[in-house]
């Protein structure tokens, strides 16, 4: 198992004018903290100091928001979602999402859905809602920039200290690109180039907006091969092909999006960075699915170091 590590705001390389591959490859060997997946690390006695979780993203990540804001049957609130936890509690998932295991290891309750009002967010909110996007306004969800915004309104719920201390989780875009592949079934390099830009440009706008107010601690999942999704080759008709389109944006989009990151932390002081390689993880398993026979479960959990740390299990 390889920990992903990252850049800090600390280092004394100076910033490039452009990244290359080389300056890519060293953004992975130089880290703050890292994210790791293994389902056995939670055998293990583990500590974690950052005790506040902070989610922003879409479906994936989705805790219950979605049902507060849709006035048609939410199907996250009913079974079979939640088999395997004994309810449906608007998640998407047969039971628990990221979110709750990263939770889990880091010794805090799950987070719950910042539009539950009655919750307790005493240990942070998850923001994330399903359809969530980057860009437009779809209906009945809340966009990147609602979500931040929301945040903002409620970040006088916790203290300075204690938001600077916290873990800001975040996926989101896989909707901007798939929306955008079935209205632009065959866009120019130029095209694909200039719609992943503003996807970026969005995000770098709203991670400023979370790290103005006390945001250090950033964990990024990229992008999964969206063209490898089951509802969508079952939409292209071919359910044996992953479909190229979905997929290539989803590629340019996680490469622009490790550039923004190592950008931010030469660019804002004490700005930290995950990044989990997540289209690969999905890619291998469409690709080589018979070398991974048993069942795909994603742990996660976050360790913070103040040095240059690669650890190979």
């Amino acid at each position: 198992m390889l920990l992903i590590p990252s850049f800090t705001a600390n280092s004394n390389e100076p910033p490039p004018s452009k990244l290359s591959l080389s300056d890519l490859s060293m953004a992975i060997l130089k880290s703050h903290f890292f994210l790791l997946f293994p389902l056995l690390l939670l055998h293990f006695h583990t500590v974690s100091f950052a005790q506040t979780l902070f989610v922003f993203g879409d479906g994936l990540y989705d805790a219950g928001n979605k049902q507060f804001l849709s006035q048609n049957r939410v199907d996250a609130s009913f079974p079979p979602y939640g088999v395997t936890v004994g309810q449906a509690t608007g998640r998407w998932s047969d039971g628990s999402i990221v979110p709750d295991y990263l939770a889990k290891f880091m010794g805090i309750p799950k987070i719950s859905p910042i539009l539950l009002t009655t919750a307790d967010f005493s240990h942070g909110a998850n923001f994330a809602i399903a359809d969530a996007t980057v860009l437009g306004s779809p209906p009945e969800t809340m966009t990147l920039s609602q979500q931040v915004k929301k945040f903002s309104e409620n970040k006088n719920k916790w203290t300075n200290q204690t938001r600077s201390e916290a873990i800001y989780l975040i996926y989101i875009g896989s909707d901007d690109y798939l929306s955008y592949a079935k209205s632009n079934p065959s866009p120019s390099d130029t095209q694909k180039q200039a719609f992943v830009d503003q996807v970026i440009t969005t995000i770098k706008a709203e991670i400023k907006v979370v790290y103005g107010s006390g945001g250090r601690k950033f964990a990024f999942q990229n992008l999964a091969p969206l063209g490898c999704l089951p509802a969508v080759k079952q939409a292209s008709g071919n359910v044996q092909e992953c479909v190229k389109l979905p997929s290539e944006m989803a590629a340019l989009h996680n490469k622009k999006l490790l550039q923004l990151l190592v950008e931010l932390s030469r660019e804002l002081n004490g700005f930290q960075y995950s990044f989990y390689d997540f289209f690969s993880s999905i890619q291998n398993r469409v690709i080589k699915s018979k070398t991974y026979s048993k069942p795909f479960i994603i742990i996660v959990t976050i360790t913070f170091y103040k040095r240059f740390d690669i650890c190979l299990v």
